[in-house]
This record gives C-alpha cells, structure tokens and sequence, in this order.
C-alpha cells in the first residue's frame, strides 16, 4: 500500500511539471534543423519568429531567422598594401568643419595617439559608438593628417554606422558588421543585417560584397 501510494504522488507530480511546460511554452517559435549545404553536411538551426518592429511597435512577418555561413570573395591579402615606417603625421584639423568642436578634436587626436597605423598602409581608423549594435569610423591620413569625417559606407542603408568593424595595418580591406561573425564567420541573419565587404580607394570605400 505504501509503495502504491509513493507511486501515485510521483505520477502526478510528473503530470504536474508537464502541464506546466505545454502552458508556458511559446506558441509563435519553432525550433528546427536543416541542411545548409550538401557539399560540407553543414547544419544550421530555424527559429521561426515574428520580427519586432521597434518602431511601430508591432510585430512583423520576417524571413526564417537562420544561423548562415559568411562566405567572403575576398580576404585581407587580396588588398596588401605596404605599412609606412616614417613618423605618424598628427591630425589636421585645417578646414575640418568639427574643427572648432573641442570634444572632436580631442577624440580625434587621443585617437590617433592609441591606435597608430592601423588600416591600409598609413591610415588611422578611429571607432566611435552611436548606440545599440552602431558604430561610426573616422580616417585619418598618417601621412598627410587629412581626417576623413564624414565615411559613408553605403549598401541599402545610406550613412547609418555598422555593427563593428574588421581591417589590418596592410590591408585596404574593410569588413562591416563584423560584430555578428563568430570565430567560425557564421552569423545569425535575425537583424536583417550581414557582414559586408568594402575596399578603400584613397577616398571613399567601396562596396564590393
């Protein structure tokens, strides 16, 4: 009688704890997994969710939500570039229309003074954030001291700053939205954002993938 009784209060408390997570599970996600690609048996996992739109405050419909592979055409060495071994120039700030905004120049040129040659062969870039999963660059020429203030890396999304960044001293290759890659470059396509190619051309940057 003893036993039967244990045995009862075991089996509802089972029933309990199973009542408990078919009520609190969520009912608008899914949890699947697929084949990527046949080749390399690679496997990523769906989470099938509506997408919050911030500013309507509404839910969305979205595309499935994925882990994906980040395959780039090119890599830093197909844009080598020679590192200058003179003396860093400092910022000019001649002509620069945030010239007379103290809290610029100094940003600017604590900047430089921290980061050294760091992009392209002679050029400083200098990172600053502009809220949740954003961040602006500057340039500035080690050269010359030219600052180029006002980069635009445009692919849909005009002048919006990127989600990190990625370069090298020796290299003319710039890798936006960096942030979202793991040490493997898979991402998740959740914020309708990839990670995106670009050259320097001395000037601008270039979009390239």
């Amino acid at each position: 009688m003893k036993n039967k009784k244990s045995f009862l209060i075991i089996a509802l408390a089972l029933l309990a704890i199973a009542t408990l997570t078919i009520h609190f599970a969520p009912n608008n996600s899914k949890l699947a997994v697929i084949d990527t690609e046949e080749s390399e048996q690679e496997a990523s996992y769906i989470i099938e969710e509506p997408f919050y739109d911030e500013e309507s405050e509404q839910e969305v419909p979205d595309d499935t939500t994925h882990l994906a592979k980040f395959k780039p055409k090119y890599w830093f060495e197909d844009f080598n570039t020679e590192v200058y071994k003179g003396e860093p120039a400092a910022p000019d700030f001649t002509n620069n229309p945030f010239a007379n905004d103290q809290e610029f120049v100094d940003f600017i040129t604590k900047g430089c003074e921290k980061n050294g040659v760091n992009f392209g062969g002679h050029y400083t870039i200098i990172e600053k954030g502009c809220g949740a999963m954003c961040e602006h660059i500057f340039i500035v020429d080690r050269k010359s001291g030219k600052i180029f203030t006002h980069i635009t890396l445009k692919k849909n999304d005009g002048e919006d700053g990127k989600y990190g960044y990625r370069y090298c001293n020796d290299s003319r290759l710039l890798i936006a939205n960096s942030n979202l890659l793991n040490a493997d470059n898979y991402y998740i396509t959740a914020w309708r954002i990839e990670p995106e190619l670009y050259k320097w051309t001395g000037k601008d940057f270039k979009f390239i993938q």
